[in-house]
């Protein structure tokens, strides 16, 4: 398979690479004169099926693809496509898309300054990181912590992300090179990763222990992580989506009207007029001239 910025997913037989065996084109989903979008990235993974595939487009959003034996490829959704019932795209295109290579269902995007965690079933990001200092070019999931990612930039550091320790900031970063890095390659047992940057140099890494070595139960854990957000995710589409649909007046109905005491109001009310009358005749007492006799006058 292959995606490009001409907006076409095209599938291929190595037996005979001068002819295309299927062509999908990529839209934004409109009914009426769709406009073309360019693919950017591409994830495949067999575990998750054999017939979906996800595309990161220049817009920022995710496509998902089908293609079932003697059929033609279809679009099946969009993620973080705001016509489509999602939000929380990227502001840029997305270069990387990977699937969690634990939990499937689940997939990690980068763009933008963020990576966002999806899950399959939800057209809107469960998690994001905060924005980074600098443009991240690419990422990927340890093949050996459910937990782990890792995210390069165009700075030249690497942020390795622990979703099994800590998710508001980032477990370890670290500077690789003085130009930007541009690709990324873990080894199968998870210790090695070999950075690619903008010079076409390659820099190999090993990585801690801690890092590689997955923890006690690490996968049912974040796993429970991860449908714990997705739930909260559905919540709160499903409170949306009840916003947008119901009634004007049935919205009016529901709203808590506060209960007022009439008789505490009156005398309140009267309580207010006294305290008025009784600041009016003390300033025209003060304000009065003296008589011829130099007594002040009584005021009624």
């Amino acid at each position: 398979m292959s995606v490009s910025s001409d907006g076409r997913l095209l599938f291929w037989d190595a037996r005979n690479l001068h002819e295309v065996v299927d062509t999908c084109l990529l839209t934004d989903g409109a009914e009426d004169n769709g406009k073309i979008v360019g693919g950017v990235s591409l994830e495949w993974m067999v575990e998750a099926g054999p017939a979906k595939f996800l595309i990161g487009s220049e817009r920022g959003e995710v496509i998902s693809c089908s293609r079932k034996p003697k059929k033609t490829v279809e679009i099946a959704s969009w993620f973080g496509h705001e016509e489509m019932g999602g939000h929380g795209k990227h502001y840029g295109p997305v270069y990387a898309c990977k699937r969690n290579p634990f939990h499937t269902k689940f997939f990690l995007t980068v763009g933008d300054w963020s990576a966002k965690l999806w899950m399959e079933d939800l057209r809107s990001p469960l998690l994001q990181t905060p924005y980074a200092p600098s443009y991240l070019s690419t990422g990927n999931w340890s093949p050996t912590r459910a937990g782990v990612f890792l995210l390069a930039r165009r700075d030249g550091w690497l942020d390795i992300w622990d979703y099994y320790q800590k998710m508001n900031e980032s477990a370890c970063s670290q500077k690789v090179a003085d130009k930007g890095l541009t690709s990324m390659s873990l080894h199968s047992h998870g210790a090695l990763v070999a950075v690619g940057d903008a010079e076409g140099t390659i820099k190999l890494l090993r990585l801690c222990d801690s890092l590689f070595q997955p923890g006690h139960n690490e996968k049912q854990l974040v796993s429970t992580i991860f449908d714990r957000e997705a739930k909260r995710e559905r919540n709160l589409e499903q409170i949306s989506r009840l916003a947008r649909t119901a009634p004007k007046d049935v919205a009016a109905a529901t709203q808590v009207q506060p209960e007022i005491d009439e008789a505490q109001c009156k005398a309140d009310e009267e309580s207010f007029l006294q305290q008025v009358e009784l600041m009016r005749s003390t300033r025209l007492t003060q304000q009065a001239p003296p008589n011829q006799f130099g007594s002040t006058p009584l005021v009624n």
